[in-house]
């Protein structure tokens, strides 16, 4: 299975669990009280019916009433505390919860609370936002209660029915259908009996019975696959999806990684059993205790683990470089005052040989990392940068080599000594910023306000590390070539910092106090950085852990057949695209820097961000080392969101994949977009996004689009119209 079609699936998985979210918890009304006395007793029993812990600080629960025939709204929500599987939780009046803790057998806990509600009053029972169950029939008047068979929802104590195991979202008004009477008057005393007490309902179960093997190779961009088979007890509703799910290096489901399903007949029924084939992502990092189990979606149910200890071997893939080699960053930090500041610096390209990186420029934001919505003056925004100085040691230096750029204003105690130009011959360099032998510095240019970070025309008479800071809160590292045209960045902080060109944005945090270290493969891949803390993370001269060591010392071997920084054929610097209302149709646009033997692009199309199909080709350029920019249209796309794969194929055949696109067609609707990790509005405006507890999360004004936040449940409201959006990011 090639990468792109493990990143499909991992989309599809990801769709899966987003679109059974409703069901990996759930819960029921069990149990409902309501007095003859007009006050108290009154209450409700909710019940766990999932084989799964209910965090409600995650996944809060909201019960909703309707007065007199009138659209249910909000009347208690909690947010606090856990609901063991198999157990309920009792709301209402002082003396029902006092009686439920007195006597009930399977309580979790309880929530005093006055309802105010009657026999002809509706209830609506929501987890996470999910509606799971109704009691009576919302917007509609039955008079002074519903009934049925002698079941009544005034004056009386009703259960559960035996054998009811799970809520319902279609509304009614004969209680019959799923309660019974327990006793009538319930205030002349003993009326709250089996509140605290769960229905007797059997959970299902699924075991791991045979896993095809207990150690799996993820090598570069090639995954392993294996197939476990299982078995269940219990009826699984149609619909119902078998989900593999792999835990954490330390057996930890919490933040666990979706393998792969199984659905259907298969999935469906008394007691199912099969076999899964699953693949292992090449994301996966080694480690020797992972788990693995599987977990259904309807009814929810989680299943034990494996048992025992697998072991995943994983290696990276080698960087990848533009036509030419440079400079790459290796390391920087904040120190840990804030201003105890240094940059780390490898000089990549073919082992064994020398690069010349005269002119080469270190700059931090200045505009190319951050949202339009930023200029003028936004985060991490500022005037100056250091220039490589036209010196003969920059013409010649070795692939490999580390140099250290550091504010000689506030030394950082961290730090090698000295070595402007490595004298002992260990491939390291450890420059002061204000070195004028070697380095050039301007204050002013490019302009802090300039999105387009020009460089010229420099005035190089500064010596203040001003202009090379790095913000705390959110900033970014970056590389220009001598023309001043973008080579290598990396970002972190908030929604105002981008991830530039490349995409490579480590962290949404700040890092005061902090650094970050490059380990090995990718370095335009945000997973292949870490963040550490100042100073006792730090490394400046020295390697940043072992697979590091083994990066840097491949690429000063001469010999070595497995050089870990290898020329792209293509340098792709944009890849964009933007639905024409007018002209129905989608206008594809993007843009090469370099091209060595690229024959054509083609470009597919895709409605699901998956099965996509090949849509055009359109002629590339041969080899060039000048800017190429190519654009096509795609006429009448499907409306919603649609999907575009783009390729370049070299003359012998070589396919390189240069990524995936989401454009939103005509569709009017907020939407999260799991290629991009981004949130996408269907026009620009002003949008406001809280997180499930009610806290602001961030405006946004004017713009398409925004990056995701951490996974969660979040609501987008449109300002203007005041329509809410319900958005699950995984």
């Amino acid at each position: 299975m090639n990468l792109f079609a493990i990143f499909v699936k991992t989309i599809l998985l990801s769709l899966v669990v987003a679109s059974s979210s409703d069901v990996i918890s759930q819960v029921m009304l069990s149990q409902y009280i309501e007095t003859d006395s007009g006050t108290s007793p009154k209450g409700v029993e909710v019940f766990n019916y999932s084989g799964s812990a209910i965090d409600f600080s995650i996944q809060p629960l909201e019960i909703y009433k309707g007065v007199n025939g009138g659209a249910c709204s909000n009347d208690v929500t909690l947010a606090t505390g856990v609901l063991q599987p198999g157990e309920v939780w009792v709301f209402g009046t002082p003396d029902l919860t006092g009686d439920a803790i007195n006597n009930g057998n399977d309580l979790s806990g309880t929530t005093d609370y006055g309802f105010t509600f009657n026999g002809d009053d509706a209830l609506e029972l929501y987890l996470d936002g999910n509606l799971m169950d109704v009691f009576g029939t919302c917007g509609s008047d039955p008079g002074s209660y519903w009934d049925g068979s002698g079941v009544s929802t005034a004056n009386q104590n009703i259960q559960i029915l035996s054998g009811i195991c799970s809520g319902t979202t279609t509304y009614w008004s004969n209680p019959s259908l799923r309660f019974e009477t327990i006793s009538t008057s319930p205030s002349s005393g003993g009326g709250t009996s089996g509140f605290g007490d769960a229905p007797s309902c059997t959970f299902n179960t699924i075991t791991i019975d045979n896993l095809s093997s207990l150690s799996y190779e993820v090598v570069c961009d090639t995954p392993d696959t294996g197939n476990l088979d299982f078995s269940s007890t219990g009826n699984f509703n149609l619909g119902n999806t078998f989900i593999v799910e792999l835990s954490d290096n330390s057996g930890n489901f919490a933040s666990s990684t979706y393998l792969d399903t199984l659905s259907g007949a298969s999935a469906e029924g008394t007691n199912p059993s099969g076999t899964i084939n699953f693949t292992i992502p090449t994301t996966v990092s080694g480690g020797t205790s992972y788990r693995m189990r599987v977990i259904a979606t309807d009814p929810s149910t989680t299943g034990a683990d494996n048992g025992t200890n697998i072991t995943i071997n994983s290696s990276p893939c080698p960087a990848t470089l533009p036509a030419s080699g440079g400079l790459l960053i290796n390391e920087f930090s904040n120190g840990s005052t804030g201003s105890q500041e240094y940059y780390e610096f490898v000089v990549a390209g073919k082992c064994g040989e020398t690069v010349d990186v005269r002119g080469y420029i270190i700059d931090d934001n200045n505009g190319t990392f951050s949202e339009p919505t930023s200029y003028p003056g936004g985060s991490g925004i500022a005037s100056g940068h250091l220039r490589l100085k036209n010196h003969s040691q920059w013409s010649n230096i070795p692939v490999g080599s580390v140099i250290v750029v550091y504010n000689s204003d506030d030394v950082n105690s961290a730090l090698p000594v000295n070595d402007p130009f490595d004298s002992d011959n260990d491939s390291l360099y450890v420059i002061p910023h204000d070195n004028t032998t070697l380095f050039e510095i301007d204050g002013a240019i490019p302009n802090a306000n300039d999105p387009d970070s020009t460089y010229s025309p420099a005035a190089y008479n500064s010596s203040s590390w001003a202009g090379l800071g790095i913000a705390n809160s959110g900033d970014a590292v970056q590389i220009r070539q001598p023309d001043g045209s973008y080579f290598h960045g990396v970002s972190y902080g908030g929604s105002e910092i981008s991830g530039g060109p490349e995409g490579t944005k480590i962290t949404n945090s700040s890092l005061s106090g902090q650094n970050a270290s490059f380990t090995s493969g990718d370095f335009k891949d945000a997973n292949s950085w870490i963040v550490g803390n100042a100073p006792a993370d730090e490394t400046p001269g020295t390697f940043n852990n072992p697979a590091n060591e083994e990066w840097l010392r491949l690429m000063r071997d001469p010999f070595s057949e497995t050089c870990p920084v290898q020329p792209l054929p293509i340098t792709l610097v944009l890849f964009d695209g933007a639905y024409n209302k007018t002209m129905e149709h989608v206008n594809l646009y993007w843009e090469s820097s370099s091209e060595t033997h690229n024959s054509h692009y083609e470009i597919y199309h895709s409605t699901s961000g998956y099965n996509f199909n090949h849509l055009k080709n359109v002629e590339g350029s041969g080899t060039t080392e000048l800017s190429m920019h190519y654009y096509t249209e795609h006429g009448r796309p499907a409306s919603g969101i649609n999907y575009y794969q783009l390729y370049s194929v070299d003359y012998d055949g070589t396919k390189h994949d240069k990524g995936i696109i989401a454009i939103n067609v005509e569709q009017q609707a907020v939407f999260y977009d799991h290629i991009s990790n981004s949130i996408i509005f269907p026009e620009s405006g002003r949008y406001v996004l809280y997180n499930s507890a009610g806290q602001l999360m961030t405006e946004v004004k004017n713009t398409n689009s925004v990056s995701a936040p951490k996974a969660g449940v979040y609501f987008v409201i449109n300002d203007e119209t005041g329509k809410s959006t319900k958005i699950i990011v995984r």
